[in-house]
């Protein structure tokens, strides 16, 4: 059961509105499967592309400050398509529930603007030692997925000077490393259904950041 007094959601079309990017660059290394260094070599060697912007949904505090967030973006490797799944939660979130809430959110809401062809896949990958994005996507209804395990060859990297989260360049002088990254996957249908079922009746009104204008509170459990 996720305790929402107090908290807000708002949609938007892009990866780092600008509550989701502080939240980003206040978590050091802790978001490294969303915005680490090495995130765009990642990138290259998984093979996918995202057809479409991700939508982002967001939780935010009574203070406005991002506290959880979920992405939701179509996108393709090959002859395959399907959803890709991002999530992300700052230290005092954990434990709520709330990264599986609005990437539940993200779910549904991306159902409603998009028609998902059939059969669709939905996926998420992150860092072998990742626990805690395993788990999560099992309760999205996602498995465990051989098929989405890539061994990447990295560089070393650096940080360049610039607020935007995954503002970073490699360091040639850097030895390359090995990450090996892991996936689950579940059928488009069982997942809406399951993200529908999460979400339930919660009553919160869906708005883009750039409107300008408050989201309604959540005054449920979910």
């Amino acid at each position: 059961m996720t305790e929402l007094e107090g908290l807000t959601f708002a949609t938007a079309t892009g990866f780092s509105p600008g509550p989701v990017r502080e939240m980003l660059k206040a978590g050091g290394g802790r978001y490294q499967d969303i915005c680490g260094p090495d995130i765009g070599s990642i990138m290259a060697s998984l093979g996918w592309s995202f057809l479409t912007t991700p939508l982002c949904v967001t939780a935010l505090d009574e203070h406005g400050h991002a506290v959880a967030a979920g992405w939701a973006a179509p996108s393709s490797h090959g002859e395959a398509g399907g959803i890709n799944l991002s999530y992300a939660a700052a230290p005092q979130a954990e434990g709520r529930g709330l990264a599986l809430l609005t990437t539940s959110l993200a779910i549904v809401e991306i159902s409603r603007r998009l028609e998902i062809p059939e059969p669709a896949r939905v996926h998420a990958q992150y860092r072998v030692e990742n626990a805690r994005s395993a788990a999560l996507a099992a309760r999205l209804g996602l498995s465990a997925d051989p098929g989405l395990t890539v061994d990447c060859e990295l560089p070393g990297e650096r940080m360049l000077g610039s607020d935007k989260p995954g503002a970073w360049i490699p360091d040639l002088n850097a030895p390359t490393r090995q990450q090996r990254i892991v996936g689950s996957s579940g059928s488009w249908p069982e997942v809406l259904e399951r993200a529908r079922n999460r979400v339930g009746e919660l009553e919160a009104s869906w708005v883009d950041f750039a409107a300008g204008r408050h989201v309604a509170r959540a005054r449920e459990r979910v």
